[in-house]
């Protein structure tokens, strides 16, 4: 039988998975403690956190989120994938010495994925994809690419200690 928290640690679960920020679901879910030091609020909330009671309870909601989205870690890692892989001269149609956007609905699926923001500048239509050196980065923290290298490193040192003859 699960044990049930009291509302005020259970909302501090809810804001804790929601925000990832552990003192901030401190003060939304404790509001006595807006006026509070931040030490305080990050002592106490770090102690909530240590609460195993506490911990199973996010890890209960954690894992029914996980069963409501239904995104995979190969989902992300795909997505990942086209966002390094997206070539840039996909959006325009190409002329002799110019370049022009093509209609959105022209545009193939997979590049409009990698597409962060348009927008309308003095100079004509802003297009920003994701950042293909941030996908890199998060594809490479998935796979362990950035685990550290254990390196084995050894050496002879001579000490002299006082006088030597």
């Amino acid at each position: 039988m699960k044990k049930r928290l009291v509302i005020n640690r259970e909302n501090f679960c809810h804001y804790y998975i929601e925000t990832g920020n552990a003192s901030e679901a401190y003060r939304k879910a404790y509001p006595c403690s807006v006026s509070w030091k931040d030490g305080v609020v990050q002592k106490r909330a770090f102690e909530l956190l240590k609460n195993p009671d506490v911990l199973c309870r996010m890890n209960e909601l954690r894992d029914e989120a996980c069963e409501r989205f239904d995104m995979k870690k190969d989902d992300a890692l795909r997505f990942l994938a086209g966002v390094v892989n997206v070539d840039p001269i996909d959006i325009v149609s190409t002329g002799k010495d110019s370049y022009i956007v093509k209609s959105i609905e022209d545009v193939p699926k997979s590049v409009r994925m990698c597409i962060q923001s348009i927008k309308n500048t003095q100079y004509g239509i802003e297009i920003r994809l994701y950042s293909k050196i941030a996908a890199i980065t998060q594809i490479s923290r998935m796979l362990g690419w950035d685990a550290p290298v254990k390196s084995d490193v050894s050496t002879n040192v001579r000490m002299i200690i006082g006088d030597e003859k």
